[in-house]
């Protein structure tokens, strides 16, 4: 947590204030940026206004005196928690049923409909979780049990140290060891002493690469 406190989001366009996305993002970078932010505020305003309005003993300003800046629930807070998360997640396949009921839903999360994708550009998790999904995506946990008992899809969560992976080569891939409990990153090339490991982030072009992460790479294409 104190590392991820102490990296800065700035390089990530969709915090930016408008005279510096102007002056210092492309024309396709500013679409990005702005329908990134479009959709944290919707998210902010769907869920943490929410909480803030309806339980204000738990989630408004202890005092006002607070200011933004130091206010745990404020949307700067937020948008640095999306940015955060964002740029770091893992995804992995959970079975979704609960021990108590066996619903293929937590206990009461929101209806995947009603919620919002992380950009304009749905990721693939995103339409994943709404269901659009490919057959080979819901599995049975174990040999014997049918599709419909075991529903697995995949969710985003930080795993400490490989969250820091960077974007480069693609000479790692994860699993999930389902009997060592254990999140594993699998090197894929021959590694030297010294060298960096990297995970290859995804196949986005240039624009939405910068808009997302606030990076680009030689080996990402243009838009």
């Amino acid at each position: 947590v104190n590392i991820l406190t102490r990296s800065p989001i700035d390089t990530m366009p969709f915090v930016w204030d408008y005279e510096r996305i102007h002056h210092q993002a492309t024309e396709g970078v500013r679409v990005v940026a702005r329908g990134i932010r479009k959709e944290i505020r919707a998210m902010y305003t769907a869920v943490v206004e929410v909480l803030i309005s309806e339980h204000p003993d738990l989630f408004g300003k202890p005092y006002s005196s607070v200011s933004e800046a130091d206010w745990m629930f404020s949307f700067e807070k937020f948008q640095w928690a999306f940015a955060t998360v964002n740029s770091r997640h893992w995804q992995l396949p959970i079975d979704d049923r609960t021990p108590a009921t066996g619903d293929t839903k937590p206990v009461g999360a929101p209806a995947l409909e009603d919620q919002v994708p992380p950009a304009d550009i749905p990721t693939d998790s995103w339409v994943r979780e709404r269901g659009d999904v490919d057959d080979d995506v819901v599995v049975a946990a174990t040999e014997g049990e049918s599709s419909d008992t075991a529903v697995f899809m995949d969710h985003s969560f930080l795993a400490p140290v490989a969250d820091l992976l960077n974007f480069g080569p693609p000479c790692t891939r994860v699993i999930h060891n389902k009997e060592m409990h254990t999140f594993e990153v699998i090197a894929t090339c021959s590694f030297k002493q010294g060298q960096e490991v990297t995970f290859w982030y995804g196949n986005e072009c240039e624009d939405v690469m910068l808009g997302v992460y606030g990076f680009t790479h030689p080996l990402v294409p243009p838009c």
